[in-house]
């Protein structure tokens, strides 16, 4: 008998999935909702997959279930569960059971909703009182997922105690503060609100002084941007789909890349939804001798040429015919040389993007249902640039050599903007390392990712507070490179949760001493001044008073 059953579990393995597969289909559909909670505006709809496919079943003829609900609307089971909402945007509803047959209820709308669909669906008891009124309770996310909340509350039961009575034996005295922070959040998530409460005031009188507020900026910064467990499952959830997507490109396809903010990690308020796009079947080479190790019969070919522009931009020569119907009309001629022109091809990616919107750099830019979005058009070099070449030197202590050769191996990508005092600005494109960019935020431990989360949100909400995007000098792309530099050149040795407003502060004084120089170096090309055409003259020294004034 028991032989029969080994084989039929075997059988079943096969079948249903081993354990691994089953856990692998659980762990990316948790992933996967986990970050769309985080990226789904407030005023849309929230997806959770439910019945077998969710239990981690793959059989032939299963369902595809999915439960849908309003971010914004929130049921309550009493009155006094109202005070932990801000009624402002999120519509209340009241279950009341009093007349219902057990697992149904009637749902009382207790404040506004702009949502005019919110009486349309409901499934009441066949045989209940308000069979066509009432609403059948659903735990199809408790039936999936089981939680033992029994180890839970005895492990905040341990932490409590330990904090009660520890002497400096287990817990650091100079880390008690965070330590009841900590508890007050367990405390908080689990529902005991006076605990958390008490917790939180003692977190405040254990110790003071910049290492303690330190602390609890990191600690808020986790809740606003993200620990580091979500923000690794917000990259890997990206860098996995974008695998796929590769390996399933045709030849002649295009390439899509999720860069800026949300690449890094990051899911801050405001942030624009950016991607690169370029086309598979082209490739930018630096010198003819790499040619040899492309099928010319599919691939068209171009030639990087710097040698008449500025650091960190040249002109892209076409060696070999193109099947895009879109190059040919932007090339040009210099001598018996055939060029693409940047100005001309940006201009043709506008014409063919969606309406209402505006060329920024080598972007188009827009905005649909309340998402702005900046879509790049570009070239992709499967080798590193020369003239970044001092780079790979200076990578000595930061990041790792497996993350350097990762990113040399990777190459770069040339974007339509030329610089505006070259002598073909009209021809020229940028060399775009976003690529390299990402890998780089990628290595930063979570102390130095939150520093720079909080110069990205201090640039917005103080520095650019109240100013038009045509009218600020400071952008995000100059405080990732005040960062990249600071870590690079550790300024400050160790990045911690202590020492945060350090690391800002250190990022903000190298910030000061660029603006009054008027010279911030691109991160992977310093010959690339990125102050040289805006941060000078008196808008220089206009900012340059405002930041040291703050």
């Amino acid at each position: 008998m028991q032989h029969i059953s080994e084989s039929v579990f075997v059988g079943l393995c096969d079948i249903l999935g081993t354990p691994q597969k089953v856990a692998i289909r659980r762990d990316t559909e948790d992933i996967m909702e986990m970050v769309n909670k985080e990226i789904t505006p407030d005023f849309l709809t929230m997806q959770i997959l439910s019945g077998s496919l969710r239990e981690g079943f793959r059989g032939m003829g299963s369902d595809l279930d999915l439960m849908f609900y309003a971010a914004k609307q929130r049921v309550i089971m009493d009155i006094s569960q109202s005070e932990y909402y801000n009624t402002a945007n999120t519509t209340l509803i009241l279950s009341d059971s009093s007349e219902s047959p057990p697992g149904f209820t009637l749902l009382q709308l207790l404040t506004p909703t702009a949502d005019k669909d919110v009486q349309l669906s409901s499934i009441g008891h066949q045989s209940g009182p308000h069979e066509n009124e009432e609403w059948r309770i659903s735990f199809s996310q408790a039936e999936y997922k089981h939680i033992d909340t029994t180890l839970s509350q005895a492990a905040l039961d341990k932490l409590h105690d330990l904090l009660h009575h520890d002497q400096g034996l287990y817990v650091f005295y100079g880390y008690r503060d965070i330590s009841w922070e900590i508890l007050g959040i367990c405390q908080q998530i689990a529902g005991y609100l006076q605990d958390a409460l008490y917790s939180y005031k003692q977190s405040l009188t254990q110790r003071q002084g910049i290492q303690h507020i330190s602390e609890s900026v990191f600690m808020r910064l986790c809740e606003k941007v993200g620990t580091s467990q979500r923000v690794a499952m917000r990259r890997e959830t990206v860098d996995i789909k974008e695998m796929v997507e590769r390996q399933l490109a045709p030849n002649d396809g295009t390439i899509q890349m999720l860069s800026g903010s949300d690449r890094q990690g990051f899911r801050l308020k405001g942030s624009d939804m950016e991607h690169m796009y370029w086309p598979n079947d082209h490739q930018v080479i630096m010198d003819m001798s790499q040619s040899e190790y492309y099928n010319m019969a599919n691939k068209t070919l171009i030639l990087s040429d710097s040698s008449e522009s500025p650091p960190g931009f040249t002109l892209l020569q076409l060696l070999t015919p193109t099947t895009d119907i879109d190059v040919p009309l932007t090339c040009f001629r210099i001598n018996d040389r055939v060029f693409i022109s940047s100005s001309i091809f940006r201009q043709l990616t506008y014409l063919a993007s969606l309406p209402n919107s505006d060329i920024h750099g080598p972007c188009v830019s827009g905005d649909v249902a309340g998402l702005e979005y900046d879509d790049t058009l570009c070239f992709v070099c499967d080798y590193w640039p020369p003239s970044a070449s001092s780079w790979i030197d200076r990578c000595q202590s930061w990041p790792d050599p497996e993350i350097v050769d990762d990113i040399v191996r990777n190459g770069c990508h040339f974007v339509a903007v030329g610089h505006p005092l070259g002598p073909h600005a009209n021809e020229e494109w940028r060399l775009s390392f976003s690529q390299a960019e990402y890998k780089c935020v990628y290595a930063m431990n979570h102390s130095q990712f939150l520093t720079y989360g909080l110069l990205k949100l201090f640039l917005k909400e103080v520095i650019n507070h109240n100013l038009g995007k045509n009218n600020t000098l400071l952008c995000s792309y100059h405080i990732k490179t005040i960062v990249l530099w600071t870590i690079q050149q550790n300024t400050l040795p160790h990045w911690c949760p202590q020492n945060i407003l350090v690391g800002f502060w250190v990022c903000f004084e190298l910030l000061l001493k660029w603006v009054r120089e008027g010279i911030c170096p691109n991160f992977f090309i310093p010959q690339n001044n990125l102050f040289l055409t805006k941060v000078n003259g008196s808008a220089q020294n206009r900012l340059f008073l405002q930041l040291h004034e703050l």
